[in-house]
């Protein structure tokens, strides 16, 4: 593709200035990734931790938290980018019924796996 349709963190700089609600939106997903409670982020990682401690495997554990380390480190650039950067356009987006509604969801369904785990976790 063009160099213009390629996503690059800069073109999110100041974006909730532009679009808070998308902003918003991502935040939440880094908070997931990242693994705060009450993400489902925070709920995976919990089980995987305990799961490997619990079978002594110490040094899955310190890798994995090395990974998420580093990964904190990348995810907090982003947010930086969203909130504290300058944008690189003025232009305002309004997000679509479509994708206001698909955001909405993504907002509610990873804090929602955050918070009650147990429905979801019978489902798999």
């Amino acid at each position: 593709g063009r160099s213009e349709d390629r996503i690059t963190i800069d073109s999110v700089s100041g974006l909730y200035k532009r679009a808070p609600f998308l902003s918003f939106t991502l935040l939440i997903g880094l908070f997931g990734l990242i693994g705060l409670p009450p993400t489902v982020g925070f709920v995976g990682k919990w089980f995987l931790f305990s799961a490997a401690l619990q079978r002594g495997q110490f040094y899955l554990v310190l890798i994995a938290a090395i990974n998420a380390a580093v990964a904190l480190y990348y995810y907090l650039l982003i947010i930086r980018q969203l909130y504290w950067a300058e944008p690189t356009t003025q232009n305002t987006i309004k997000p679509t019924p479509l994708i206001a509604v698909t955001a909405m969801a993504t907002i509610i369904l990873v804090v929602a796996m955050g918070t009650l785990p147990g429905p979801f976790w019978d489902m798999a």
